[in-house]
């Protein structure tokens, strides 16, 4: 038998998942459950033991603790409950991961990156989020990420694009024109 890439195999679980939500407000409860259950899975398991069947048993039923502690919606118990008897519980982040992005895709977000060399405030980001949100004609969310090595400006990534200007990249620029 041909062994498939956990990437389709989660996608197809992600999707079945997605298609059950009827709302937005089913989405983001689906979503928060899957996130939580996600953070006990790595809490639980190390890369290197995610092929030992019985640690997988033991995780699959601290997941269901989990379920029943936060009164979890019946597609999520039913999902974890399918991941366990399949022994594919090790599925789990990767189905979290596209349920998100196609959550993502249905509501028209963007998903992003902006490096600064220092902090920068909340209100710095939600002024790039709405500019770029009228540039690509879609709701932006970024995340900051402080890279000092970028000595000053910010660089974007977002949507497979990258708006670099920071002094990094100008000091590149200049030495690189300097050279030739």
């Amino acid at each position: 038998m041909k062994k498939t890439e956990p990437s389709i195999i989660a996608s197809k679980y992600a999707k079945a998942l997605f298609e059950m939500c009827q709302s937005q407000e089913a989405q983001e409860t689906v979503q928060s459950f899957l996130s939580v259950l996600t953070k006990t899975f790595h809490n639980s398991v190390k890369p290197k033991h995610i092929g030992n069947k019985k640690l997988m048993a033991t995780v699959a039923e601290q997941l269901a603790h989990e379920i029943k502690k936060n009164n979890a919606p019946k597609s999520i118990s039913n999902l974890i409950e399918l991941l366990a008897k399949n022994g594919r519980i090790s599925l789990l982040p990767h189905i979290e991961d596209r349920f998100s992005k196609q959550k993502d895709e249905a509501n028209q977000i963007s998903r992003g990156i902006v490096y600064t060399a220092t902090q920068i405030s909340p209100e710095s980001v939600a002024q790039l989020e709405q500019a770029l949100s009228k540039k690509l004609s879609k709701q932006v969310k970024l995340n900051a990420v402080t890279q000092p090595d970028l000595i000053g400006g910010a660089m974007i990534k977002i949507a497979g694009w990258t708006f670099d200007d920071s002094l990094k990249s100008y000091k590149e620029k200049i030495f690189a024109q300097l050279k030739n």
